[in-house]
Parts: structure tokens; C-alpha cells; sequence
């Protein structure tokens, strides 16, 4: 589903939800809403699967474009700001990164807990030399 504004212009493309970021589920005898969720949004749209009456039975077309296109505010719901990037000294990472412990470090996830449709791992971080991969061998230490 595509949804556009006045300009033309993509406010949201459920394409670009991938994988768990789709749920369906009914909502009484003759509705179902689907929900689709993406980096930045969350659209929901409710679908009529059965009319009271045969004869009520209306086809809808493909594309809709109504006198009146602003959605209800219970449609779409933008998420909250998140971690977009890392910096360390003068690099900067984005995407998908991948945290590991190393020397003298271990790196710990707790439980990962669902916040609505986020999921939040705290991480917890512990210096203690020899810890992680251990000391730093004596090959990789700097010399002054």
C-alpha cells in the first residue's frame, strides 16, 4: 500500500516493511486491520472482509483518491527517535553494526523487553583488564 499526499509525494510505501514489520489480525465478525511498520512509521488500515447485507456488497477499486485525503490520527503513528549512528573518535558507523567484546572488555545484553512495536535491549558495558578476549598481547601493545 502507497499512500501519497496532495503532491504527489510518498508519505509512507508498506514495501518497505520487511519481514516481522507486517501484522494482521480481526477485529469482529467483518473487519480485519492490517498494520505495517517501517523505520520511520506505522500505518494501519481497516479492512471490511464481509457487509451485513449481500446485497450492501460494494467493489472498491485499486486506487482511491479521496476530495478529502487527510488520514485520522489512529492511521498513522510516526515512532519515536532512535539511535541512527555511533561515533568513535573520528568514525562515525550507521546501519547495521555489530558490537563484540574485546580486550579487556565484555560486552553483556540484557533481556530485550517490547516497548509498543520497539524492541529495547539495554547493553551493559564492563572494563576489567584481562576480561573479554583478555589482556592485549604484548605483540598489539603500542611502545612508547
Amino acid at each position: 500500500m502507497i499512500v501519497t499526499d496532495a503532491t504527489d509525494t510518498i508519505v509512507f510505501d508498506s514495501r518497505q516493511a520487511t519481514g516481522n514489520n507486517y501484522l494482521t489480525q480481526p477485529f469482529g465478525d467483518r473487519l480485519r486491520i492490517h498494520e505495517w511498520q517501517t523505520d520511520s512509521a506505522i500505518c494501519r488500515l481497516v479492512q471490511h472482509t464481509a457487509f451485513e447485507d449481500a446485497e450492501d456488497a460494494i467493489a472498491f477499486p485499486a486506487s482511491i483518491q479521496p476530495t478529502q485525503g487527510e488520514l485520522d490520527a489512529r492511521t498513522y503513528e510516526p515512532l519515536p527517535s532512535r539511535v541512527q549512528s555511533l561515533r568513535v573518535g573520528l568514525v562515525q558507523l550507521a546501519g547495521h553494526v555489530r558490537l563484540l567484546s574485546g580486550f579487556n572488555t565484555v560486552l553483556t545484553p540484557d533481556e530485550t523487553k517490547l516497548s509498543g512495536l520497539q524492541r529495547v535491549t539495554k547493553l551493559t558495558l564492563s572494563a576489567t583488564p584481562g576480561s573479554g578476549l583478555g589482556a592485549i598481547p604484548a605483540a598489539s601493545r603500542p611502545t612508547s
